[in-house]
Parts: C-alpha cells; sequence; structure tokens
C-alpha cells in the first residue's frame, strides 16, 4: 500500500460524458468525483488500472430527469429503504467545495424528504486509503429517523466477504450473539452464497439473473471485495449498544447479473429539526490477494491485509494541488512537521503536535486570554478529527498558550461567526463541545483562567490537570451569557448537582486547591507543569493495552444515564471482545512471568 508519492493532485477532467468532474489522485490510485450529478464518487481504482467500480454505461453521462438512476460507483443513501423516500433522483448538479484536508461534495436539498446529503472526501498522500465522512442534513421543521448507508457498486466478477462475530461452544455462549437479516428474496440455497463458520461470502455471478440480498451484524467494522487480484476493504466503526435499521445491520449485500453492492450502515438517528449526522468509512485497495474459496483463504489471505488496514495517517496529508476551473491554488491539508493550522505555526490559532502517540492541542491566543473565535473553533474541530481518524494517535491533550489562560471562552466580539460557523450545531460554537464519540481518551491541561466556554472545553475532555495558578468559573453570568457548549450537562456530571449550581449561579472564580476539593480537577502541580505533567500520564495510557482501556471508557460514558442493571449488562457488552483479545493474554503473560510496571501515582 506504500508509496513514495508525496501529494495528492486534483484537476477537472471531462468524463463519460460529464464535463464538470475531477480526478483525485496520489499517484498510487485515484478517484473522480462529478459535480454535473450526485452527490456521486463514480471511479475509484489503482493509477491506470481498471475501475474497482461497475459504470452503467447507458447512464454514465447523464444529466436531469425525474427517474431515479443507478449509474454505478459509490452513494450515499438514508435508511431505512423505502419507495419514493429512498429512490430521490441525484440527477442535479452538486456543489464542490474545498477545504482544509479535504473536499466536500454537496447535494441540493431534497425536495420530497427535506434531507441534504454531503460527502467529505480525504486521499492519503502515499497509501490506497480513502476517507470519506458522509453526512446528511435534516432541513425540515419537524424530526426525522434514519442512518446513514453507504452503498459501494462494485465489479462484476468478485466475491465479498462478511465476517462473522467470534465463534464460541455452546457451553461458554447460551444466548444468540449476532444477526442475519433475509429479505423476501433472498435465497440461502443459491449457489452464489457460501455460510462458512467464520464468514459469509456472496459471489457476483453475470449468469445469474435473480437478485440476492441479506444483512448482517459486524460487529469487526469491516467488509471487503475481492477481484481479479485486487482486494477493496471497507473499515468502520460499529457502535455497541446502538440500534441499527433492518434488525440490527451495520453491513448488507446486493447482487444481481450486473453488479455488487457493497453497503454499510450507521445506526438509526432521531435528527432535530437543522441537525446533520456523520458517518465515516475508510477505503482501503491491495494489490495481489487472490480470490479466497472458504474461511482458511481468508484468515490465510484477506485477514492479514484487513489488520494493515487500520484507518491511520502514519504519514502526511500533504498538499492537495486544486484547479477549479477559476483558480489554481495549494491547500494545506496536514503539514510536514506534523503540525496543523490555517496559517503558519507562529500564527495560527491553534496549533496540534506529535508528541509520541500523543496529540497536544493548545489554543494560540495568548494576546487575548486564549479565548476562541470562530476561526479557532474550526482549527479546534479539525485538530479534532484529525486525532479522532488517527490510530496512531492514542490521547489528546488540550491546552492553551502561555501561563496567562487555558481559555476565556468564546470571544464575545464573535459571537455571531461562532454561532454562523458550518456545523456548530453539531459540534457546537467552540468546536468541539458536542463531539461524544471520540473513543480514546482526552486530557486537559489547564494553566492560568479557565473561565466560561474555557471551563466547558476543559469539562469535554475525561479529566484535568491543573496548574497551581489555574482558576475556573462561570464569569460570563455577569453579562448574562449561557453555556451553551456543554456546561450544563458535562459540570453536574462532574461535580455533582450541588457544586455545580454553586458555579453555574454564582460566577465564582475559584482557585486550582478549591476545584481539587470539589472533583472538578484530578491532580495540581506547580506553575508551568500541567502540560509536561499531562503529556507523561498520555504516555503512560499509550502504554496499557488498548482494547480494555477503550470499552472502560465506552461502558463508564455509556452507562451515566443508564439504571444500575441495564449500566452492568453495557458493561459485559462492551468487553465481549475484550476478554477474547490476543493483547489481554499476552499482558497477562508478562505478568505470570514477572513482568509488572510501577502504577501511576499522583503527585506528592
Amino acid at each position: 500500500m506504500h508509496s513514495a508519492q508525496q501529494k495528492v493532485d486534483m484537476e477537472k477532467t471531462n468524463y463519460r460524458g460529464w464535463q464538470n468532474c475531477y480526478r483525485i489522485s496520489n499517484g498510487l490510485v485515484d478517484l473522480v468525483v462529478t459535480a454535473d450529478v450526485g452527490p456521486r464518487i463514480i471511479r475509484f481504482g489503482f493509477v491506470g488500472e481498471e475501475n474497482e467500480f461497475k459504470e452503467y454505461d447507458d447512464m454514465v453521462g447523464e444529466t436531469g430527469g425525474a427517474e431515479w438512476r443507478i449509474y454505478g460507483g459509490h452513494r450515499l443513501w438514508h435508511a431505512p429503504e423505502a419507495r419514493p423516500r429512498t429512490y430521490f433522483p441525484d440527477n442535479s448538479p452538486v456543489e464542490l467545495e474545498e477545504h482544509t484536508g479535504f473536499v466536500r461534495m454537496i447535494q441540493p436539498t431534497e425536495t420530497t424528504t427535506g434531507i441534504q446529503k454531503e460527502i467529505d472526501i480525504r486521499l492519503s498522500a502515499n497509501e490506497a486509503h480513502l476517507e470519506l465522512t458522509q453526512r446528511l442534513r435534516n432541513t425540515n421543521l419537524w424530526a426525522v429517523e434514519l442512518a446513514p448507508w453507504a452503498l459501494s457498486v462494485m465489479a462484476p466478477g468478485g466475491r465479498a466477504i462478511i465476517p462473522l462475530p467470534p465463534r464460541a461452544t455452546h457451553e461458554e455462549s447460551l444466548l444468540p450473539t449476532s444477526v442475519i437479516a433475509l429479505w423476501a428474496h433472498t435465497d440461502m440455497a443459491d449457489r452464489r452464497w457460501a455460510w462458512g463458520s467464520k464468514y459469509v461470502t456472496l459471489d457476483q455471478d453475470r449468469t445469474a439473473n435473480t437478485p440476492q440480498k441479506a444483512g448482517f451484524m459486524v460487529t469487526d467494522g469491516w467488509a471487503a471485495y475481492a477481484r481479479q487480484g485486487h482486494l477493496f476493504v471497507k473499515r468502520f466503526s460499529y457502535l455497541e449498544g446502538e440500534r441499527y435499521p433492518d434488525f440490527g445491520c451495520s453491513v448488507e449485500v446486493f447482487t444481481d447479473a450486473d453488479m455488487l453492492e457493497l453497503e454499510t450502515l450507521a445506526p438509526l438517528s432521531r435528527l432535530r429539526p437543522g441537525s446533520a449526522v456523520e458517518y465515516v468509512e475508510h477505503w482501503f485497495l491491495f494489490r495481489d490477494v487472490p480470490v479466497p474459496s472458504g474461511d482458511s483463504d481468508i484468515d490465510s489471505q484477506v485477514l492479514p491485509k484487513i489488520r494493515e488496514a487500520r484507518p491511520c495517517r502514519k504519514e502526511p496529508w500533504l498538499a492537495l494541488e486544486q484547479d477549479l476551473a477559476l483558480a489554481h491554488k495549494v491547500v494545506p491539508w496536514l503539514a510536514a512537521s506534523g503540525r496543523t493550522g490555517s496559517m503558519s505555526d507562529s500564527q495560527s490559532k491553534v496549533l496540534s503536535e506529535r508528541r509520541g502517540r500523543t496529540f497536544l492541542v493548545s489554543i494560540n491566543r495568548p494576546e487575548v486570554r486564549n479565548c476562541v473565535d470562530s476561526e479557532a473553533a474550526q482549527l479546534l474541530f479539525d485538530a479534532v478529527e484529525t486525532f479522532r481518524a488517527d490510530d496512531s494517535l492514542d490521547v489528546l491533550v488540550l491546552t492553551g498558550a502561555g501561563e496567562t489562560a487555558f481559555c476565556s471562552g468564546a470571544d464575545l466580539k464573535d459571537v455571531g461567526g461562532l454561532v454562523a460557523r458550518p456545523g456548530a450545531r453539531e459540534s457546537g460554537p467552540m468546536g468541539i463541545s458536542r463531539i461524544i464519540d471520540i473513543d480514546k481518551p482526552t486530557i486537559a491541561a489547564v494553566n492560568g483562567y479557565c473561565i466560561a466556554g474555557g471551563l466547558e472545553l476543559a469539562c469535554w475532555c475525561d479529566f484535568r490537570i491543573a496548574a497551581e495558578n489555574a482558576q475556573f468559573g462561570v464569569l460570563s453570568r455577569r453579562w448574562g451569557v449561557p453555556l451553551v457548549d456543554g456546561g450544563t450537562q458535562r459540570l453536574p456530571r462532574i461535580v455533582g448537582l450541588g457544586n455545580a449550581l454553586y458555579l453555574i449561579e454564582t460566577g465564582v472564580l475559584i482557585e486550582a486547591e478549591h476545584a481539587l476539593r470539589m472533583g472538578l480537577v484530578q491532580e495540581v502541580v506547580p506553575k508551568g507543569e500541567a502540560v509536561p505533567r499531562a503529556l507523561a500520564i498520555a504516555e503512560a495510557l499509550s502504554g496499557y493495552p488498548h482494547t480494555a482501556l477503550k470499552n472502560d471508557q465506552r461502558a463508564v460514558t455509556g452507562g451515566l444515564a443508564l439504571p444500575l442493571a441495564e449500566g452492568l449488562e453495557l458493561e459485559v457488552r462492551a468487553h465481549r471482545d475484550t476478554m477474547t483479545d490476543p493483547e489481554m493474554g499476552e499482558w497477562l503473560r508478562r505478568y505470570a512471568a514477572g513482568d509488572r510496571p510501577p502504577p501511576l501515582r499522583p503527585p506528592s
């Protein structure tokens, strides 16, 4: 998957009759998106080689019309499937936007559903790896329940591979562990199906005219398609305990005589008016992988590639050189130094830096006590999204530049910009406060003032390390500015109802030691030592077995609002894969052999 190529190029092109298409390439793989219809990715494959996707020759290049066309390629739908809702004709032009780190396709709002679709595309600079953030926005005046549904129409002649959850003996597992959904036209005896012990496969056969479809609860978060020596892999996150469409399916496959659709689904969401839901897929493409003929072949030929296909940005995602007809400019994706920001490091309002497997994010506006304006909010969001998507980063440390302030809250001179920032409703006015699905540890290193929205950002983190000069309070109380970045919800969960209302209603300013007694912070260290101490803790967390830590975190946060009995059941579900994790077995063997690292201890 690796290449020496160090840039991603984008050029406008005519593709099979569509005049407004854009080819994006890193020299190893390329994709073609069209702005004439969609949003659609019509091609993905190795440069100069056959498209991994099916293209319908009688439809490619067509535009307009009131009938839905499959076209081929990749599309975004919303589940559950129904007519006419699902089959809104996406035959009109879409908007193509450039952003720092990605290209975005925006569909006009569907007139029959009130749903607007967006797809953000990030192509790795040096791997056959593509990240898609797929978004559904509800523009109606009423709530809508739906699930993002990502469908890739694969070229004919291949084999889809779907993993089943871990197997166990009857004595070990008395209750059912997974779901397989069958449609009325599903024929389990059809020769295109192979029902193995660990995997299910479905062949695309151009001589078989009857459609076949089935859905699966895939907890491992992947599905694949093998064809002519190539292996196309989709990676996604499976969210334990969430409600998925079609009796609980996160992967579905459909085939007919023309193609095979490899489909993944997100959990169902009830979207309030104006809100949106995002769903991320990672695509990988491998060479020299034979089409497997059974479980043993999949274990030996496919599974090693799945393990390699981690959604991890090990190398910078470099400059995208764009020619969007009217302008030619270089858009910085991620600077080669490992830092991010919309300007140079000396000017950027947010700095992000790798420290081993830790991501250090600093609000960099010391001249205004690190208050956050709309630009800084967007940069915070971008930094957190980078951290979320990169498996080579284990822990995020959030801090503020200088010793005077961690963050003094929102920049009250830019309240309108903060509220109007694209995505503010979903991610929070200050950029990150409504993001709740990071699934990796976050630590606030608090130096100086941590007030109003800054206190909300600190509470967004899992826990807080405070310098002795840190001060905390809801000082915005004096101006009637409300807490809209999670403070009313997180503070009571952290310090209890009485302490939360004491801080929120009085606007009192408290010192670090008071915050420690209250439980707002977990450690107090000398001035200037908050970031070093947080980095030391982060390094220790990176050394722990990750599966157990991640699942413990999920059980804690997911069980907060549950009755005890339901929380205990959630704990069991969360650790279903922990108990069989090879990493835990290896650490237990090290423990038995006497390898027992000293525990972390708070400062004396």
